[in-house]
């Protein structure tokens, strides 16, 4: 299999005024003048009892409750259903996506990191969900919604406020988010691109493709930037700013106001055809694992109606 290449620049450090200031918009005019997002819910509910997560969480672990708490936020904007309990305990065995819209038709990977921290993209995931597209026709799309905030020694502050604490804190730092198509997060992971700098998680056992806090700095204040770092044509994207919309509130507490950037694939029906023809009954190592059908990749329970 062939490598892909992209040109190789340096977008270490904190070029951007945002990255060091407390006002999330500082240097981000565009996104300052622009419209609110729309949300199909203005009021986000979140759990705060503890037994809530009692099923279908390892000991109710804090990432994915800090995880679960974004994406609540993401369907508070989409609408559709979140996924818990389930598919939790054997998430490295399948994949399902965290929001799902439409009968499963529009499905949504939604992502909560420090704004400082990468975002792993990991083969597993990104095998299946690749499976999952072949799978599939246009009608079929899955996105990647990563939201950034700015709150530290999580861990030390839930021992001592719990859930109420998350409610109460998450929504005044949330720093921006990114909204991006599976054309796009594929790109990034694709393992042929040899200037990416490819890591493994001893923890989790398998190598993953980072996407890089100072790259999601770039497709936030200079999206034609990051798509010549990624070989891709900006004119097959369209690229919209907005404001999450400070009328929002998760369990009362109001959402302060941070900038937005969604893109979505002009042609996706085009990609699709390419995408298959490129690697359709082809014996790539990321699907090494002989997954053949939909119920392979998603657990055989049919949760997903294809």
């Amino acid at each position: 299999m062939g490598q892909r290449k992209g040109r190789v620049i340096d977008y270490s450090g904190p070029r951007y005024a945002f990255t060091r200031s407390d006002d999330p918009f500082d240097g981000l005019d565009e996104y300052r003048k622009a419209p609110f997002l729309a949300m199909n819910s203005y009021r986000v509910k979140f759990p705060i009892q503890e037994s809530a997560f009692e099923i279908g969480y390892s000991n109710g672990d804090l990432t994915q409750k800090v995880g679960y708490f974004f994406e609540k936020v993401d369907q508070g904007m989409r609408g559709g259903r979140t996924q818990l309990p389930r598919g939790i305990e054997d998430k490295t065995h399948f994949s399902r996506p965290d929001v799902i819209l439409n009968g499963g038709s529009s499905n949504f990977e939604v992502k909560g990191i420090h704004h400082q921290d990468r975002t792993p993209l990991y083969d597993s995931q990104m095998a299946r969900y690749s499976m999952l597209q072949l799978l599939n026709n246009e009608k079929f799309s899955i996105g990647f919604d990563i939201f950034r905030h700015s709150v530290e020694d999580v861990g030390r502050n839930y021992r001592s406020g719990g859930l109420k604490w998350m409610v109460m804190t998450f929504p005044q730092e949330i720093r921006s988010a990114l909204f991006l198509p599976f054309p796009l997060v594929f790109s990034i992971w694709d393992p042929r691109r040899e200037e990416i700098n490819r890591s493994h998680d001893s923890r989790r056992g398998e190598s993953y493709s980072p996407f890089n806090a100072s790259i999601m700095n770039v497709f936030l204040a200079e999206p034609e930037r990051a798509f010549d770092f990624l070989g891709e044509n900006p004119s097959d994207y369209d690229t919209q700013k907005f404001r999450f919309p400070g009328r929002a509130n998760s369990n009362g507490v109001s959402f302060k106001p941070f900038p937005v950037v969604v893109f979505k694939h002009k042609n996706r029906r085009k990609w699709i055809q390419k995408f298959k023809e490129e690697f359709e009954g082809k014996d790539l190592y990321f699907f090494e694992r002989g997954m053949t059908d939909s119920e392979d990749i998603i657990g055989g329970d049919g949760f997903l109606p294809f």
